[in-house]
């Protein structure tokens, strides 16, 4: 594929997410309003009967119902969220170690082997943490979906003076290269019960940092997640130890 081709065709999934992104913001807004009115009737009406069980438990289901669509609305506003200007330097370390906090008890709950490899100093760089928490989050929770009977997970991060890399690899089925294909579009998804919208928020936020997010995958074999965040002029600057291994 031509450097020109492949250009098009990026132009032309901006232009097909942005398109996306709009009608997703709206249609959010629009489903929003009724469901927060639809809520609070049902919780009035569960409140008024409080001595019939049976029309009770059918009330908590239809409240379950909305609490589910409620986030997927969520997921389409995080979806059609502009890009973000609250950027600081930082430690992408720190924040990745935070994240993996946070995802540690669900993998002992899934008898899934947490393997850390976050290279000690790390270069400093312009980002936005809690987008960037939210992409890691995306990546962790997929690969945890993908080990329902355990296995293993590798987060892996390391630098050089031009560019932050991070690995996410884990055991399970893996994808399949039509699947690949796809991974990142809106809405498309291989698990029932989700909305497929995790990576693709997953691919806008990376790619709102100048960065790049790949896929490698073989059914059978497990599958890999890098993204590369490139260090621009002063990114990093007397914050790499000497002895940090290189991006390979």
């Amino acid at each position: 594929m031509t450097e020109r081709v492949e250009m098009r065709r990026q132009m032309e999934r901006v232009e097909r997410l942005a398109s996306l992104g709009r009608l997703s913001a709206g249609l959010a807004h629009e489903i929003r309003n009724p469901l927060t009115g639809v809520s609070l009737m049902l919780d009035e009406l569960h409140d008024r009967l409080l001595g019939r069980v049976e029309d009770q438990g059918l009330i908590q289901r239809s409240l379950s119902e909305i609490e589910r669509l409620e986030g997927l609305v969520s997921e389409l506003l995080r979806f059609a969220a502009f890009p973000s200007t609250n950027r600081r330097p930082g430690d992408i370390g720190a924040v990745l170690r935070d994240t993996l906090f946070l995802a540690r008890r669900q993998c002992e709950k899934n008898r899934v082997e947490l393997v850390e490899q976050i290279a000690e100093s790390l270069p400093r760089f312009s980002f936005d943490k809690d987008k960037l928490k939210q992409a890691f989050l995306n990546l962790i929770n997929n690969a945890l979906d993908a080990m329902p009977k355990g296995g293993r997970l590798l987060v892996q991060v390391v630098a050089d003076e031009h560019v932050l890399k991070e690995t996410i690899a884990y055991s399970g089925e893996g994808i399949s290269a039509d699947q690949l294909s796809m991974i990142f579009e809106p809405l498309y998804t291989t698990k029932g019960g989700v909305t497929g919208l995790g990576l693709a928020i997953t691919h806008n936020i990376v790619s709102n940092h100048a960065g790049r997010i790949t896929v490698d995958s073989r059914p059978g074999e497990g599958t890999k997640f890098t993204l590369i965040f490139p260090l621009g002029a002063g990114d990093g600057e007397h914050l790499t130890s000497p002895g940090a291994p290189p991006v390979v």
